[in-house]
């Protein structure tokens, strides 16, 4: 787990070269979410682990099948999500294949209106997103 070195809300499971790395780096085990929920029922996730939201939902696939009134609350950070190998794309075409229909948090408009590969070049540029199958 990387410390953020300029910012303690910025702590990340990849690489940061912002700072002196030994002094910001901790062993960290991780986890699915299904490996810890079991049959526990679910109605609400916030995720927004800097850029590893994608294996987030990946690791809670069983969870969200066996919650059909599951909602998400998600950030959507393209700098965070290209640093950690996937994209914005990805994010919302999993999002889209668990059967969740997308509304933005914190700004006008619709997904497909934002530029987020415009937006993935400003490091700092975030949105939300709420996701639900109702």
């Amino acid at each position: 787990l990387n410390r953020g070195f300029f910012n303690s809300g910025d702590n990340r499971l990849i690489a940061d070269r912002r700072g002196p790395a030994e002094a910001n780096v901790i062993d960290a085990q991780v986890c699915a979410l299904d490996d810890v929920i079991d049959d526990a029922p679910v109605d609400f996730v916030k995720i927004d682990v800097q850029g590893g939201e994608v294996n987030v939902l990946r690791g809670m696939a069983k969870t969200i099948e066996a919650n059909p009134r599951l909602q998400l609350f998600v950030e959507v950070w393209p700098f965070g999500l290209r640093a950690a190998g996937t994209s914005t794309q990805e994010l919302f075409d999993l999002v889209a294949a668990y059967g969740f229909k997308v509304d933005m948090w914190g700004h006008s408009g619709r997904p497909d209106t934002i530029d987020f590969e415009a937006m993935s070049k400003r490091m700092y540029w975030s949105t939300d997103i709420h996701a639900s199958r109702r």
